[in-house]
């Protein structure tokens, strides 16, 4: 087939799981997103381990190399 299959070079992307106060990760994701990073993140699930405490899921993908503003 002719289609193009991005090399792991050009997207790279990996998982991370994040455990902690359900509302830290809520400000975490928050702070995260208002940075311009050169990625981006989704929540894949977020699920309680106690009434406090929150596993949380992230796929984290590299969108551009990073640019520095002078």
């Amino acid at each position: 087939s002719s289609e193009e299959i991005p090399s792991a070079d050009e997207t790279k992307q990996w998982k991370m799981t994040l455990v902690g106060d359900y509302f830290h990760l809520l400000e975490l994701f928050a702070a995260w997103e208002g940075h311009p990073h050169a990625t981006e993140i989704t929540l894949m699930k977020m699920a309680p381990i106690s009434p406090s405490v929150c596993r949380a899921e992230i796929l984290v993908r590299q969108t551009a190399p990073v640019k520095t503003a002078h």
